[in-house]
């Protein structure tokens, strides 16, 4: 019975949320991951169920336009989150929803699959989240994934605070520009350091657009312990 069912795909990130209909090649809705102007997810674990509902409520009717007692949902999970975050997903889905069928599978497993693959090593970075996963025939390997809650939105406040120090004071979305446009890992060591061309008013960006990423490799620059 189930089989003859229309599937909807949900993955809900710290960031965004991205939705569609299985065998899609697109998302046909990426909407921010926040209810009332409020996020619902921190380093990809859920801390607003309420919001998550009223999310999912806007994905399903308004995004989709679907009738969820008429769908299956598939619904992406951050490696190595508590398994009752699982548990309340399907509650949420069975009893909130009302959908007939659903199944709750690690983001990485999906990453894997999507490039045709039962088998590798998945790396990801979301906007709270990276993390590096063994995928073995289907299965996802908790034992063998790196969890790091090290992402964009640190780095894009880390560079902030790098701009901060000489003074240059900037807005989130002005941040996250720069950051995504001009900071990567230093490729190799000697030398001099390139400034870029004059970007957000004249402002240069010379060390920042390396150290930035860095912190990655590096957490303890944020005032994390452990490896990067």
């Amino acid at each position: 019975r189930y089989k003859a069912l229309c599937a909807v795909v949900i993955d809900t990130g710290t960031g965004h949320t991205r939705s569609g209909l299985a065998g899609d090649e697109q998302p046909r809705s990426v909407v921010p991951s926040q209810a009332r102007g409020s996020p619902v997810l921190t380093h990809g674990v859920v801390t607003d169920w309420d919001g998550l509902e009223e999310l999912w409520h806007r994905v399903l009717y308004r995004e989709l336009g679907v009738c969820p007692e008429e769908v299956a949902v598939l619904a992406t999970d951050a490696p190595l989150s508590p398994i009752a975050n699982r548990e309340k997903v399907a509650e949420l889905l069975f009893e909130g929803f009302g959908v007939p069928a659903m199944l709750v599978l690690p983001r990485s497993l999906l990453a894997a699959y999507s490039y045709g693959r039962t088998t590798g090593v998945v790396v990801g970075s979301g906007a709270g989240t990276s993390y590096a996963a063994a995928v073995r025939e289907g299965y996802a390997l908790p034992h063998a994934t790196f969890r790091l809650d090290v992402a964009g939105d640190a780095l894009t406040l880390y560079l902030g605070r790098l701009l901060g120090s000489r003074g240059v004071r900037l807005g989130a979305d002005p941040l996250r520009r720069l950051k995504e446009t001009y900071c990567h890992v230093l490729p190799g060591a000697g030398g001099a350091l390139p400034l870029t061309p004059p970007v957000a008013s004249g402002l240069l960006l010379g060390a920042e657009r390396f150290r930035c990423p860095e912190a990655l490799l590096a957490p303890a620059a944020l005032g994390l312990p452990g490896p990067g």
